[in-house]
């Protein structure tokens, strides 16, 4: 008897001396695995299948989070394009502006 401290989800598979265990393992109440194992000396491999919902779960997950960076992406790539666009103050035409609008500014003296 051999106890992993490994959590237990469906999908683990036990390999004992290369060949499939035919026993499922043993779930304690706490969650951990418990392993019986045949006396004397044996190779042993714990080993972690994704089930078919796990395998569409993980990529409909990735296919999300690559969504949102494309959105992030997106949303900055326009917003810096349309603040490019706006001119500098030093560059703004002046030309309608009367005399004393566009004249140089005067700070008052304290």
């Amino acid at each position: 008897m051999s106890e992993q401290g490994f959590t237990y989800w469906p999908g683990w598979q036990l390999r004992v001396d290369g060949k499939l265990f035919e026993k499922a393992p043993e779930v304690e109440k706490n969650g951990l695995i418990l392993l019986h194992l045949p006396a004397g000396s044996h190779l042993a491999e714990l080993r972690y299948n994704l089930s078919p919902e796990g395998k569409f779960a993980r990529i409909f997950s990735s296919a999300a989070a690559g969504m949102w960076v494309v959105i992030i992406f997106v949303l900055m790539f326009t917003r810096w394009r349309t603040s490019s666009k706006l001119l500098p103050a030093n560059k703004v035409d002046n030309s309608e502006l009367s005399e004393n609008e566009a004249g140089p500014l005067v700070y008052p003296q304290k």
